[in-house]
């Protein structure tokens, strides 16, 4: 999901701070960013997208 690296630094986020608001570790959102076929759980999916104010396919594309 390498599209989120840049939907939370747009959003000027750091790791730590996106983890928090999703309620997940540093960790798990920094594999979320870096490895092609690991993706959240579909409820964190749409955190996501509220949280960075973006659509599902501007995140998974």
């Amino acid at each position: 999901m390498y599209q989120l690296i840049a939907l939370r630094k747009k959003k000027k986020l750091s790791q730590k701070e996106l983890a928090k608001k999703l309620g997940v570790t540093r960790a798990r959102l920094s594999q979320w960013e870096i490895k092609e076929n690991l993706y959240p759980h579909r409820d964190i999916l749409l955190k996501l997208c509220d949280v960075l104010d973006c659509t599902l396919d501007d995140l998974l594309r």
